[in-house]
C-alpha cells in the first residue's frame, strides 16, 4: 500500500471563505462575481501510469456551478492510468446582496474536494490480504 500526495492542493481556502461570509451580518451591497475567483479559467491535469495490478482508491468527483464560477474535479482510474482533472472558471457580473447565500453554498461545494492524497493498493494487497 502506498500513499500518494496529489500535486495540486485542494481548494480549502474556499471553505474558509464560506465560513467567514456566513459569520457576517446580512449583506447590504452588491457582489462583484469577478472578485471571487477572477475572470480566469484554469485546467490542471495529473496523469499517472501505475504498475500492473495496482489500484487507486479514487476520491469522489466534485461539480459546483454558480453565478460565481464553475469548478469540477474528476478522479478516475482506467486500466493502469490514474487521472485527476481539475477545472476552475471564474465569472463576471454584479449580483444582488441576497446572492451571498449562493456564494457560500458554491464555496462549500468546491471545498468538498478535500483530497490531499490517494491510497494506492499494490497487486495482492487489497482488503483481506
Amino acid at each position: 500500500t502506498e500513499l500518494l500526495t496529489l500535486p495540486y492542493p485542494p481548494p480549502s481556502a474556499l471553505a474558509d471563505l464560506a465560513n467567514a461570509l456566513a459569520a457576517q451580518p446580512p449583506r447590504k451591497f452588491t457582489i462583484d462575481a469577478a472578485s471571487v475567483v477572477g475572470p480566469v479559467s484554469t485546467t490542471k491535469v495529473f496523469r499517472l501510469m501505475l504498475p500492473v495490478g495496482w489500484t487507486v482508491q479514487v476520491p469522489q468527483n466534485v461539480e459546483a456551478v454558480s453565478p460565481f464560477g464553475n469548478y469540477s474535479v474528476h478522479y478516475a482510474q482506467t486500466g493502469r492510468e490514474f487521472d485527476v482533472i481539475r477545472t476552475l472558471s471564474g465569472a463576471r457580473g454584479i449580483l444582488p446582496p441576497d446572492q451571498i447565500s449562493e456564494l457560500i453554498t458554491w464555496a462549500r461545494a468546491v471545498a468538498a474536494d478535500n483530497a490531499k492524497f490517494v491510497i494506492i493498493q499494490h497487486a495482492g494487497t487489497g482488503a483481506g490480504n
